[in-house]
């Protein structure tokens, strides 16, 4: 074979080979992109299904270190699902330490015109200001457990108030923490450990478990709220 017909036959090759990729290509996009407009279909959608949403979702984490993207994924679920308030517990403190990188991953999936608001722990009231879709976001650490409840203690008792009924404990214990009480627990774990949760704030809570948060999908997200939506609280009654 001469150098021409070499290089003729590699030249007819390499573009048969391009048409072959190229047509690969084409078709997972247009599978992807079907996957992702069905998808995007069933968040739409899905709201409408449940009559009865809570107002708090708390997320509790187990061993594992938190993955980021996931975390973020379940703050737009939640958005879409018109939930106020979701707040994550991490006993460990490696979710608090590294806000800055979870906040980042939250706003490359946020939606446009929608309000993340971010509560840190300084932070003993809520944020107003924001028109629109928003949801409060606030991370937990051991720190908002019972050394929390010792740090209420004490403002409640150098304020030297004369009422001190359960009414109104109750009421300055929400509004030194902020968030209402979470209806719905997602435990991220093989078993249910709350690892020093603030046990007050968990009077009206259902407990719902799932083995880990890594790559969670919408679908175990929205049966967990579908359970929540059978449930009936009595609330002690």
């Amino acid at each position: 074979m001469t150098g021409s017909a070499m290089f003729n036959a590699i030249y007819v090759l390499v573009h048969c080979l391009y048409d072959i990729l190229e047509y690969i290509y084409c078709n997972l996009k247009e599978i992807g992109d079907a996957i992702n407009n069905k998808f995007s279909h069933e968040i739409r959608i899905a709201p409408d299904q449940l009559r009865k949403i809570p107002k708090h979702l708390t997320v509790i984490l187990g061993k594992e270190e938190p993955s980021y993207k996931d975390l973020a994924n379940i703050i737009l679920w939640c958005l879409v699902h018109r939930i106020a308030f979701v707040s994550f517990y991490d006993w460990k403190g490696v979710l608090n330490k590294n806000e800055d990188k979870f906040s980042s991953e939250v706003e490359k999936i946020k939606p446009e015109g929608s309000h993340i608001i971010w509560h840190t722990n300084s932070s003993s009231s809520l944020k107003n200001g924001f028109t629109g879709n928003k949801i409060h976001v606030k991370i937990l650490t051991e720190e908002d457990g019972k050394l929390g409840l010792v740090n209420f203690t004490k403002n409640l008792v150098t304020k030297n108030r004369e009422d001190l009924s359960t009414e109104s404990l109750i009421c300055s214990i929400h509004k030194y923490f902020a968030f209402p009480e979470p209806e719905v627990a997602l435990y991220c774990d093989q078993t249910i450990l709350l690892r020093n949760y603030p046990p007050w704030q968990t009077r009206i809570t259902e407990f719902f478990s799932v083995k880990t948060h890594h790559n969670i999908s919408y679908k175990t997200f929205f049966e967990t709220l579908s359970l929540y939506n059978k449930t009936e609280q009595r609330c002690g009654k």
